[in-house]
């Protein structure tokens, strides 16, 4: 299992990078010869995995050159003395089959340790091999200029990076979920909302509009550094951390129960109840951007 999860890393990245995976055509270990031909190390641990992991009832037909018809060999149940080295007895329906390429099979466990190990430590030759692909796209990527047209709306900005974004492969690991919630905020429908947070929550849009030149340079220059204007499309205040389990299940699945609590506290206007779920999740975090200024978490962990 190991050595197929090395191979298989080895052949996805081997076909971006060209690199060639070491180790393949070794017989540093078992050195073997079978059915008349020098086997690999790998070719070798196949054909023995087979021996060892089937007790061969019918047989499996070869075909050698010097036989005019195949022949059948069959595996016993194989078996060990001291643990380490394990035996099992080939043998055939051909006699002189037998005496030529069947008879006692035996491996050691400590030979394939050997084996996976020598194949397990090109991890880090692969690693290195990564870092040079990623370093190529990199450079491919801050090349190509990232298009912005600033005289559109703050929305249609942000789709347009996001959109070149997902064509660069920048997504989850590049602020991908804010985004995305900034993108649902530009969506709502601000007539939906009484003066009092209307007022609250021009103030917060207006303050989340340098988030589209900061995603700018991150989608240009391929940047996954921590960047803190984000903070501010994220649950900062005490009175969240003091109210979380209430405030996650709604924005979770809108939970009635919740809503109601935060309402009789005050919380939340009345009308919340009215509003879509992307109005009342705009509305929850232009609140808790507000109360922050005043009243921000004693400890910052676990904003979402």
């Amino acid at each position: 299992m190991i050595v197929e999860a090395v191979n298989h890393l080895w052949l996805a990245i081997g076909q971006a990078t060209k690199a060639i995976q070491p180790y393949k055509k070794d017989r540093s270990i078992f050195q073997k010869r079978e059915f008349n031909k020098d086997y690999t190390d790998e070719e070798y641990v196949k054909e023995i995995r087979s021996w060892f992991g089937v007790h061969a009832v019918n047989g499996n037909v070869v075909n050698l050159v010097e036989f005019n018809k195949g022949v059948r060999f069959f595996s016993s149940w194989s078996g060990s003395y001291d643990g380490q080295e394990f035996s099992l007895r080939l043998y055939s329906n051909n006699m002189k089959a037998e005496e030529k390429y069947g008879g006692i099979k035996k491996i050691t466990v400590d030979s394939l340790v050997k084996f996976a190990t020598l194949r397990y430590e090109t991890l880090s030759m692969l690693m290195d091999e990564i870092d040079k692909l990623y370093s190529k796209v990199k450079k491919d990527l801050q090349s190509t200029p990232v298009h912005l047209d600033e005289s559109k709306s703050e929305l249609s900005q942000l789709k347009e990076l996001y959109s070149q974004a997902k064509d660069r492969k920048l997504t989850s690991e590049h602020y991908e979920e804010y985004v995305l919630r900034y993108i649902s905020f530009l969506q709502c429908d601000l007539s939906t909302f009484e003066e009092l947070e209307k007022k609250i929550i021009n103030s917060y849009l207006s303050d989340l509009k340098p988030v589209i030149h900061v995603y700018r340079h991150i989608v240009q220059q391929v940047d996954p550094n921590e960047f803190e204007i984000f903070e501010r499309l994220q649950l900062r205040s005490q009175i969240y951390a003091d109210n979380f389990y209430d405030y996650g299940k709604i924005l979770e699945r809108r939970d009635t129960i919740s809503l109601e609590i935060l309402i009789e506290k005050g919380l939340l206007p009345e009308y919340s109840h009215t509003l879509s779920d992307s109005s009342l999740s705009l509305l929850i975090y232009a609140l808790d951007y507000e109360r922050n200024k005043t009243n921000p978490r004693i400890s910052q962990k676990g904003a979402i």
